[in-house]
């Protein structure tokens, strides 16, 4: 009987979020499927670390620097250029005593070490990429050294995630991401969730809006915010909940954000209620989830959709594919409170069209189900490292 094949799995963050849920996903699928041994490659200890832990997976680490977020500064190039070199021995000690037959890539800092490492140690190299770049010379370097021979796939969360590579186009396939729909029974759908409206004071039949996703700039929770001030004008009731721990390096960010609801006056009506691993009944919960950033292919959306739960979203990114796909959701101006409070008191308004949508969002849901996202990962890594290198 063949043995299976050594899959090291490299994350280069290690909180917990939509990307990291994926990387957990991918492996146990890739394990699962009896053709592969999966062990992941973590810069430290945290919730990813605790989380593939307790899942049995091994885990090899490699701490790197922390890095700018969005355009990078030159001090982040310095930093990368030591971490390079520093990486490259450790990632040597790895592959001597793990002996891997192939590299997957889902941390974005390590997409470049990857490819060199992969030609330098003979390793087939496949990278998943969740990100949406805003540095042009990132975009630049990837495309650069995508084309090296020892990149065998580039796996794109969307189309827009893809078309950032036009000269990739010959490895690079779009897969979106997969909802666990077991999370979302049909039964939870008439949940009436008094206890946790209790446990945020918000009244019986008051509309809820939910934002999930960590507290940093992209996210643009701050549009959400002023959106807020407006919609309360028409729907006085209404409460906001935004699910999400901060970011490292996005303090200052946080402080804003809370700020801001001082300023706006929207203490009694928005609550910051952290990381949280019910999920899913948030979901079930809300009258809307908002992502009022640039997604590449928010996991929460696909969620959404499986709770019935109709989104709203910004006209950048790959959200904005998604609900276009499935027809699930409202499309806002990106960066435009106005704009967004008005595609909020629309869907308020219309309990007709928040069961359309939630309906058509639970059929495209189940069409980008978890088992869909399992077969069609393990196709692509049969496929891939067939080839000959």
């Amino acid at each position: 009987m063949k043995k299976p094949a050594k899959i090291l799995i490299w994350e280069t963050l290690s909180f917990m979020g939509g990307g990291q849920r994926v990387s957990l996903q991918a492996g146990k699928a890739l394990r699962g499927s009896g053709l592969y041994e999966c062990s992941f490659i973590l810069p430290g200890r945290g919730p990813l670390f605790d989380a593939a832990e307790a899942d049995g997976f091994g885990i090899h680490l490699l701490p790197i620097s922390a890095y700018s977020l969005g355009k990078k500064t030159l001090c982040d190039y310095a930093r990368y250029l030591v971490d390079t070199i520093r990486c490259l021995f450790r990632f040597r000690a790895i592959c001597c005593k793990m002996k891997p037959d192939a590299l997957y890539v889902v941390g974005t800092r390590a997409l470049i070490w990857s490819v060199l490492f992969g030609k330098f140690f003979g390793i087939p190299v496949i990278w998943h990429i969740h990100h949406l770049f805003v540095d042009s010379r990132i975009v630049w370097a990837l495309q650069r050294f995508g084309r090296l021979r020892a990149l065998r796939l580039a796996i794109c969360v969307s189309q827009s995630v893809g078309d950032q590579y036009p000269r990739l186009e010959h490895k690079r396939v779009v897969l979106y991401n997969g909802v666990d729909l077991a999370d979302f029974p049909r039964s939870e759908r008439t949940l009436e969730g008094e206890g946790f409206r209790a446990e945020f004071g918000i009244p019986s039949d008051a509309p809820i809006l939910l934002f999930v996703g960590a507290l940093q700039r992209p996210k643009r929770q701050d549009v959400l915010l002023r959106a807020m001030a407006d919609v309360l004008r028409k729907f006085p009731d209404t409460h906001l909940l935004l699910a999400g721990g901060g970011r490292p390096g996005e303090e200052d960010y946080e402080a804003h954000l809370h700020g801001l609801v001082t300023n706006l006056g929207l203490e009694k009506c928005v609550h910051f209620i952290g990381f949280r691993e019910d999920v899913p009944r948030l979901l079930f919960l809300s009258d809307c989830v908002v992502f009022s950033g640039e997604e590449a292919c928010p996991l929460a959306l696909l969620e959404s959709c499986a709770a019935w739960t109709p989104v709203i979203v910004s006209d950048r990114g790959g959200a904005t594919e998604l609900v276009k796909a499935g027809q699930c959701g409202l499309v806002y101006s990106f960066g435009d409170s106005v704009d967004l409070s008005r595609r909020i008191t629309e869907l308020l308004g219309n309990k007709s069209l928040q069961t359309e949508l939630g309906e058509k969002g639970r059929h495209f849901a189940e069409e980008n189900s978890l088992t869909e996202f399992d077969r069609e990962l393990c196709f692509l890594f049969g496929e891939s490292l067939a080839q000959d290198y």
